[in-house]
């Protein structure tokens, strides 16, 4: 299937993405900060 350029993420917003891979990120170095990691993953998931 061929994205379209005004459609690349199918409706994720590059920024929206961003905030999901640090969320992910920290979980994966063991970052104690739950009330960020929840924050990112709120604004991410928009």
């Amino acid at each position: 299937m061929k994205r379209t350029p005004d459609k690349p993420y199918n409706h994720v917003y590059e920024s929206e993405l961003k905030m999901l891979a640090l969320a992910r990120i920290m979980e994966a170095l063991g970052i104690d900060d739950e009330a960020l990691i929840l924050e990112l993953y709120r604004r991410g998931c928009k």
